[in-house]
């Protein structure tokens, strides 16, 4: 786990402690930030401090103008007022500070669980995590989408560091939380709560929208709460469900020829066939960060002009394979929901369908929830309308029979994702069916109650309790 030091005046450039706001970039230095006068009066390790401050702030301001991937050193020291030989003094390269900036946000982030012991009921106590993060990122929101945002999409080491993050904020809720009941699917129920947040403000940012929005905190707060009071039951959700013994009016079928009829009809070139086909055969069997473009055509056969005639990168010709196994998967999990007989019986098999999909189909999982092939904000926004299309089932199935908090969907059908999500990454999709029931009691808990989120998985499997 990496270890977060304490910088004097770190993040302070976010709150002003370290830096001036109201500086005109447009100044002909360049500088966002500026720098301490010359003289006497600042020992070395003050100047430093005061520098890191505002290399912090200036990553904060650029990735949030910019993403990443654009941003250079030179544009760091620019903006921060700092020579690029004083960088490198600090940090040996922009992904070092970047990491570096992430720590300090993760463990500020951790601080604010402290705030639910505060509460005089359990309840109380998450209502006031809940709003504290909201304001945090209403204060700080360009830290909000470095930590929920510029993460994924910022490389492989930033991936692993983000997992820390995760782990750090779920460990930090048991222990903020930890008079919850015990019950075999709680570390789940502490993970999707985590997943759920993350989601819901990633929602917020990519869209544009405010934080915190009043609507979103109570969604947030009454979702976690009603997760929370289901904990006695999860032991009861004990079997393993699979598509035969639901009988899914779905099949997997052979995914190779759905995928080669869809990607037909785009295309009466069967190149574009061979092209999207390998991509799919290497997003489960290579390291994306790895491939070349010489490797990747020689795999699907085709020339270098053939494949620019078709797509204008490897990033294009993979983000294009997505939708195609999305589009797939989704009429999937489309058609198994119309089996149940109640709605809520129908979330349920859509859940089961999932999961078998993510288990059956190596290419699906890794292109659709795998951060590490493909990263950056074109899959991230394909996930997130992936995220939607799930929720919109989701609801649609259950305002046939009752009202339906949409934004609470949203945030339980996120959660969801992020769970599977985090199982991909790291390599346990065989086992992702035993958490069907599981998954399915987080995602109707929130807004049908846990008895008829308990009596839906129920009604479709004799369990051993």
């Amino acid at each position: 786990m990496p270890q977060v030091r304490s910088d004097r005046g770190a993040l302070a450039g976010v709150q002003g402690k370290a830096s001036v706001r109201g500086i005109d970039c447009s100044e002909s230095s360049g500088a966002l930030y500026r720098k301490l006068k010359p003289g006497p009066g600042m020992d070395a390790s003050e100047v430093a401090g005061h520098q890191r401050a505002r290399i912090h702030s200036a990553m904060l301001e650029l990735v949030a103008e910019r993403g990443y991937d654009a941003v250079t050193v030179r544009d760091l020291a620019r903006a921060a007022g700092v020579s690029t030989r004083s960088f490198y003094k600090h940090y040996s390269s922009k992904e070092q500070c970047f990491l570096r900036v992430h720590q300090l946000i993760t463990h500020r982030v951790l601080r604010v669980f402290e705030i639910s012991r505060k509460g005089t009921s359990r309840e109380e106590g998450i209502r006031l995590s809940v709003e504290a993060i909201m304001c945090a990122w209403a204060s700080e929101p360009k830290a909000a989408r470095l930590l929920c945002v510029d993460a994924y999409a910022a490389g492989s080491a930033a991936l692993k560091q983000a997992d820390w993050a995760r782990r750090s904020i779920e460990a930090a809720i048991d222990e903020s939380f930890g008079d919850k009941p015990k019950a075999s699917g709680s570390s789940l129920v502490t993970e999707a709560i985590v997943a759920g947040i993350n989601s819901a403000t990633r929602h917020y940012l990519l869209d544009g929208q405010a934080l915190p929005d009043p609507q979103l905190c109570d969604a947030l707060t009454s979702w976690v709460i009603a997760c929370y009071d289901g904990f006695l039951r999860l032991d009861e959700l004990t079997r393993i469900p699979t598509p035969a013994d639901l009988e899914l009016n779905a099949s997997p079928a052979n995914v190779t020829s759905q995928d080669e009829h869809r990607w037909d009809a785009m295309s009466s070139k069967g190149d574009v066939i061979a092209l999207l086909s390998v991509a799919a055969r290497l997003a489960a069997t290579e390291s994306y960060q790895s491939l070349s473009m010489s490797k990747f055509i020689e795999a699907a056969g085709v020339s270098r002009r053939t494949f620019n005639a078709n797509f204008s990168s490897m990033e294009e010709c993979f983000l294009t394979a997505l939708e195609s196994k999305a589009i797939d998967a989704m009429a999937y999990v489309q058609e198994a929901s119309e089996g149940g007989s109640t709605p809520e019986e129908g979330v349920y098999r859509a859940v089961v369908a999932l999961c078998d999909r993510v288990e059956s189909d190596t290419a699906f999982a890794s292109l659709c929830f795998d951060a590490s092939v493909v990263s950056g904000m074109p899959k991230m926004r394909s996930q997130q309308a992936l995220i939607r299309n799930l929720a919109y089932l989701v609801t649609g199935r259950l305002a046939t029979v009752r009202p339906v908090d949409r934004l609470r969907v949203q945030v339980s059908v996120g959660s969801v994702w992020g769970v599977i999500q985090n199982q991909v990454t790291m390599g346990r999709t065989r086992g992702l069916l035993r958490k069907a029931p599981l998954l399915t009691y987080l995602l109707l808990t929130p807004t049908v109650g846990p008895s008829a989120a308990m009596k839906a998985v129920h009604r479709e499997h004799v369990l051993t309790t």
